[in-house]
């Protein structure tokens, strides 16, 4: 769906924001088109505006975040696939999502799972943009290579 698409649209609050944020680089890394939005005004807007042939990517941890469950479901509406990055695919974001990516991140190593939820979520972010590079070399190793080239000459 990612590769496929005219536009990726991420929507993530708190910590899952972030972790979108790192899979906006990664997409751009490519030469994917799309943003990240942590803004609930500015996810709905997002959601809103997508057509199909686009990606709407919602990321929470427990699936139950509103606002990103509410953009989802306007991506939904307009015709986007989604996608849910989710620790459990049986709660509210996942069931708005056309495709479930479900982190399994167990007993929390600090409070309210924090850092294991981070560190699965950016897990999956990782395996995404590696399937991405191993799947379709010819569609995105000049992008990668030619943003490899421009972060070293600015070193």
């Amino acid at each position: 769906a990612i590769s496929g698409a005219n536009q990726v649209d991420i929507y993530g609050a708190g910590e899952s924001g972030i972790v979108g944020e790192d899979l906006h680089m990664k997409l751009k890394r490519l030469g994917i088109p799309g943003s990240i939005y942590s803004n609930p005004h500015l996810q709905a807007i997002s959601a809103a505006a997508l057509k199909p042939g686009d990606v709407a990517v919602g990321i929470s941890f427990s699936g139950c975040t509103g606002n990103t469950i509410d953009s989802i479901d306007l991506a939904a509406q307009a015709g986007a696939t989604t996608i849910a990055i989710t620790n459990f695919s049986d709660f509210p974001l996942a069931e708005h999502a056309d495709i479930i990516l479900e982190t399994d991140a167990g007993e929390p190593l600090l409070p309210f799972g924090s850092a294991s939820s981070r560190i699965a979520q950016h897990f999956v972010i990782d395996l995404i943009f590696i399937r991405l590079l191993i799947k379709y070399p010819e569609k995105y190793r000049t992008k990668y290579e030619q943003y490899n080239k421009i972060i070293q000459d600015r070193l």
